[in-house]
């Protein structure tokens, strides 16, 4: 005959059994990126360098960095912006374009290096070219710079950057950044120049 205690003692143990499963790394193992599948693509930016390759025209092989306006130059169609797209929409826009004017239609597009820099200057820890493995924003790149407080004025901060043949120059208080009161943090791109002025004292 069954008693009630033993009923209890069994219910015990079915439940510290179900609780252990829930929380064993077998049971917790998924993590958000698992449940969303495969990662984020690549997608092209400027400062890339890419491999594209022509099995049925070697000929027209060509290794490049992506210039900070955005474009490569290729043989027969010229000027092409590959930013913004992964590899494989890349090569399949290349193999569009390629279509009339190769026997074999089959293009490879590889990405061999990526790098972002940008050019500082003025009262900062590292003068000339700063290099990085990802886009940044301004105040990111003065702190990766280095400053020291009272000698840096970040409220004159210069950011100049060449769009269509002219420099463009603005002036940009990271000093409000900082302080949580200004929102104007701009994304760099590659090529931008940098400088930060001395305080007045």
């Amino acid at each position: 005959m069954t008693t009630p205690g033993f009923l209890l003692r069994r219910l015990g143990a079915t439940l510290l059994l179900a609780a252990i499963a829930c929380t064993s790394p077998t049971a917790s193992a998924q993590t958000p990126a698992d449940a969303a599948g495969q990662p984020e693509p690549i997608v092209l930016r400027e400062g890339d360098e890419l491999q594209i390759s022509f099995p049925g025209a070697p000929s027209l092989n060509t290794q490049q960095r992506i210039r900070s306006d955005g474009r490569i130059t290729l043989d027969l169609i010229g000027e092409i912006s590959p930013v913004g797209l992964t590899p494989i929409q890349f090569q399949e826009r290349l193999m569009e374009l390629y279509a009339t004017q190769l026997v074999s239609r089959e293009i490879t597009v590889r990405l061999m290096s990526r790098s972002f820099y940008v050019y500082m200057n003025g009262s900062v820890g590292t003068n000339g070219r700063l290099d990085f493995d990802r886009p940044v924003t301004l105040l990111e790149a003065v702190m990766a710079a280095g400053f020291a407080d009272g000698t840096v004025n970040l409220g004159k901060v210069r950011l100049m950057r060449i769009e269509g043949g002219k420099v463009r120059s603005s002036i940009i208080d990271l000093n409000r950044v900082m302080d949580g009161k200004g929102e104007e943090n701009p994304a760099l791109k590659q090529g931008d120049m940098i400088i930060v002025p001395g305080r007045i004292l």
